[in-house]
């Protein structure tokens, strides 16, 4: 595809998006998530490719300076051709970047040339896990997923008019079967064809901008919300277990047990050590591992943080960069995520003990 086909397949996915996202329902957010990442990813590419485009010249201009300096007097000044490398150059990993497929190392080649901001590349990143976890898994994240993708919409609005030319100006007009219905809805027509050397990309945006429908959720607010509602399922979940623990385990002793068994659990998994638990030899492989595993290891939580989990939620909810508040959000799930885990599984298998033991009492 041309630049300029692709520029019409961004613009076409970022309407479409704004038309999923009139309807409020996680499938429709879902699929309006995965146009805008499509839509940004494309963005990235056609920018890195006129990095590439801009590196060669800037090496042809310093190869060129470089001939002139050999003809210098020893020890002359050379500082001009240092300004160049510097500033212009691209070595030679920052061109794999540009030219591979992993849109983190473009991102980050683009935050190291101040095309994009480090909160840029953070908001991107993050948006595009969680597109591809909704891609691989289906539904998830239901309360956050419609504001990520309202913001990750105007974002790419503005990615849209400081990226590259996208290929916007072209010399004379667009190959036949290009003028679509939504390709006239952004572009300057004339006679029921778009006016390319006429087309302002700030028009372009604004345009996309205006479809956006108004009720989007504020996505700090909407962020600060989620946080609080994992740290409670996780504070609920603890006192489930301390409450119902058949050992009768005060809460240090209770968390101390139940991080080792998951800690355990996963180095089994890791091992491939599985079997039945009847089995003499399944339970001398357990053993085992526990004789290997219980000298090296650590604690990682003696009790649980929720008062501070729950001011790093504030933090989020009082925000007004939605892009900060975003990577704020991350920070605290990532930070949240061991122990939750660790106690979200301990209260299932603690539920399916009891339900075992209320099954077998009946006689079943």
């Amino acid at each position: 595809m041309s630049m300029l086909e692709d520029t019409l397949t961004i613009v076409e996915q970022l309407h479409r998006a704004t038309e999923e996202l009139r309807t409020d329902h996680p499938t429709n957010n879902r699929l309006a998530l995965i146009l805008i990442d499509n839509a940004v990813e494309l963005m990235v590419h056609h920018h890195c490719m006129d990095r590439l485009k801009e590196n060669e010249r800037w090496s042809r201009l310093a190869k060129a300076r470089q001939a002139v300096a050999r003809t210098r007097p020893p020890g002359g000044d050379n500082s001009d051709l240092d300004a160049i490398s510097d500033t212009h150059i691209m070595t030679e990993q920052e061109r794999r970047a540009a030219k591979g497929k992993h849109l983190d190392k473009k991102l980050k080649l683009l935050a190291s040339k101040e095309d994009i901001s480090g909160l840029e590349r953070r908001f991107i990143s993050i948006a595009h896990d969680y597109r591809n976890e909704l891609y691989h898994i289906g539904l998830a994240h239901n309360e956050i997923i419609r504001p990520i993708a309202g913001e990750y919409f105007l974002l790419s609005c503005d990615l849209f008019t400081r990226l590259g030319n996208l290929g916007l100006w072209v010399l004379g007009g667009a190959p036949k079967g290009m003028s679509t219905e939504v390709v006239k809805l952004y572009f300057p027509v004339e006679e029921g064809d778009p006016i390319w050397p006429r087309v302002e990309k700030d028009d372009v945006a604004g345009r996309l901008r205006s479809n956006l429908p108004d009720e989007i959720p504020n996505l700090s607010k909407s962020l600060e919300e989620s946080a609080e509602a994992h740290i409670i399922k996780a504070k609920e979940d603890f006192d489930y277990i301390n409450r119902e623990n058949p050992g009768g385990l005060q809460d240090r002793e209770l968390l101390e047990f139940i991080q080792w068994e998951q800690d355990l659990q996963q180095e089994l998994e890791r091992r491939n050590v599985d079997g039945v638990w009847w089995d003499p030899e399944y339970q001398r492989d357990i053993q085992q591992v526990e004789d290997e595993l219980r000298p090296k290891w650590t604690q990682r939580h003696t009790s649980l943080p929720i008062e501070g989990w729950f001011r790093q939620a504030d933090r989020i909810g009082q925000s007004h960069n939605p892009l900060k508040a975003m990577n704020l959000y991350d920070l605290l799930m990532k930070n949240m995520s061991y122990i939750s885990d660790v106690i979200n599984a301990s209260a299932e298998s603690l539920d399916k003990w009891q339900q075992d033991e209320f099954d077998r009492m009946r006689g079943k």
